[in-house]
């Protein structure tokens, strides 16, 4: 069965009704996600936390750790995207698991289609914040995470800044001032993937937000340095489940 994905975002929240057989490599999320298992059975492994998920399961995947997806078949799926000040909102939170269980996933369902259809973000926040209440403990973040979270932060924002150039890990090194061997270590410990990996993410990324262009795809793979417009089109598949004409046709931005 084709992998199918209808997005829809509002008020820098992205919703995924998702059906799929597709595999995910050890990836990280810029946003705050949580998100239900519909149909179905696929094992989520995050930050080194494994479960196989069944309908009526679900997931929380904060932003910045690893997170790797193994297909069983065929399931189906909705995943709750928070971006930039849910995001922020959301970082107060700890949590002592990533998964729960529910008795099905049509409240979640029918959360989701109220929001799309009519609700308001605040409010929408506030009923997943409620949901994952079982899992969250509050608290501060670790010290050892503030002392070395400014070096993590200006190489993500250089990856950033630079993923239209070839990586170069020697480069990335030298512009936080540190060895290149104790960056991966901490940038894997801190982010949940190494930094190559968080550059063919943020070439994703772009590749996202350049899509709803006229640009054509040989143009867009030239312009963020891909080998070909193959190579852009298989890693975007390979990362987000779905060719990119399959995301440009299924987005839905209300």
């Amino acid at each position: 069965m084709k992998n199918q994905i209808d997005f829809y975002e509002k008020n820098s929240i992205e919703i995924l009704f998702a059906s799929s057989s597709h595999t995910f490599p050890l990836h990280s999320h810029e946003c705050f996600c949580f998100g239900v298992v519909e149909e179905g059975c696929v094992t989520f492994s995050i930050n080194g936390n494994r479960m196989m998920l069944l309908p009526g399961m679900a997931f929380i995947i904060p932003s910045n750790v690893g997170v790797s997806i193994q297909a069983d078949g065929h399931y189906r799926y909705i995943t709750i995207c928070m971006k930039d000040k849910w995001k922020e909102y959301m970082k107060h939170l700890e949590f002592k698991g990533y998964f729960l269980t529910f008795s099905s996933s049509m409240r979640i369902h029918e959360m989701c289609l109220d929001y799309i259809k009519s609700g308001f973000a605040e409010e929408f926040v506030q009923l997943i914040v409620t949901l994952m209440q079982p899992v969250v403990v509050k608290g501060l973040e670790k010290c050892e995470r503030k002392a070395s979270g400014g070096i993590v932060e200006v190489a993500g924002e250089y990856i950033y800044s630079h993923a239209q150039e070839k990586f170069s890990l020697d480069a990335l090194a030298s512009a936080v001032c540190v060895s290149k061997y104790y960056l991966v270590k901490l940038f894997k410990r801190e982010m949940g993937v190494t930094p190559n990996q968080y550059y063919i993410q943020a070439k994703i990324r772009m590749a996202k937000e350049k899509i709803m262009s006229p640009q054509k795809e040989v143009d867009m793979a030239m312009e963020l340095n891909f080998n070909d417009q193959s190579h852009l089109c298989n890693l975007f598949k390979r990362q987000m489940g779905i060719s990119l004409q399959n995301y440009k046709k299924s987005f839905k931005e209300l």
